[in-house]
This record gives C-alpha cells, structure tokens and sequence, in this order.
C-alpha cells in the first residue's frame, strides 16, 4: 500500500477504480478497511484506510488471512481424525 499520486486522485484510481496499481477494474468493486503504516517526523503511525478492489486484488490483499484460516482448518480437521482414530 502507497499514498496515491495526484493523477490517481484525479482519475478515480481507489474509489470508482480498482485500488491496485495494476488493474484498471471498475465493476464488482468491494470496499475493505486496512490498516496503513507509515512514518512521519522520524515517529511510526497507524491509521485505517478504505480502498475499493476488484475481486480478484481483494484476494490478494486477504492472501494472507485466508492461507491463515485454511491452516487453522487443517489443523482442525487433522485433530477431530486423530480423535475419531483414537
């Protein structure tokens, strides 16, 4: 995640487009909150951002939540076997 230029502001790029640097997609769209760092006066911040993507740049901006989530199903399932083996 990067501030965006002005040209991006003025064209629509994160609001009526899709916010990837990559994609130009303007259906479909979904709004997500995430949380955006940087540093300012030699001080770290933190503060929410909504940026609207695409379906498919929404998967990538959720990679690793859902790689988190299907690991922790996975041990899930893997302990209810071993209990059903038992």
């Amino acid at each position: 995640m990067r501030w965006r230029v002005e040209k991006e502001v003025l064209s629509g790029k994160g609001e009526s487009i899709c916010g990837s640097t990559k994609c130009s997609e303007k259906l479909g769209l979904g709004t997500f909150e995430v949380n955006f760092k940087y540093k300012e006066d030699s001080e770290w911040k933190n503060t929410l951002v909504k940026v609207k993507v695409c379906s498919e740049c929404a998967g990538k901006l959720n990679h690793k939540v859902s790689l988190l989530f299907s690991l922790f199903l996975n041990r899930k399932r893997k302990s209810i076997r071993n209990l059903i083996r038992g």
